[in-house]
């Protein structure tokens, strides 16, 4: 598990990425960062003889940071379920951000690759008697 890291959150432990450059102590490194303020972190900020600086979220950044952390908890979410449930899981997300059915993946997953005009195959033409 060198990737990942145990840490309490809310009373109860669960598995999360390094991405706080945290020590196998489960302290955080010394050192400049561009993290959002998760509930995680903030629990770790609050660690006895640690500093921090913070600011708020500028609000014509906030739309892209809220949405950087979805991508990045989505996908180690994501990573750890079985292939067989990360479509159910994703939708189900999806169905609690939008109303709109059109925004739940179909299924597959498939991706778009191309799109242009309709154009008709040539037939082979019918065989000379």
């Amino acid at each position: 598990m060198d990737a990942s890291v145990l840490l309490a959150v809310e009373g109860r432990w669960t598995e999360r990425h390094r991405g706080y450059g945290l020590s196998m102590d489960r302290r955080l490194a010394d050192g400049a960062y561009d993290e959002l303020v998760s509930a995680g972190l903030d629990a770790l900020l609050g660690q006895p003889g640690l500093a921090s600086e913070t600011d708020r979220v500028d609000r014509a950044e906030a739309t892209e940071v809220l949405a950087a952390h979805l991508e990045k908890v989505a996908t180690r979410v994501l990573d750890s379920l079985p292939s067989e449930r990360r479509l159910a899981v994703a939708n189900a997300v999806l169905a609690s951000l939008s109303d709109e059915a059109g925004d739940l993946v179909a299924d597959g997953p498939r991706l778009l690759r191309s799109v242009g005009p309709a154009t008709s195959r040539p037939q082979n033409p019918a065989p000379a008697s």
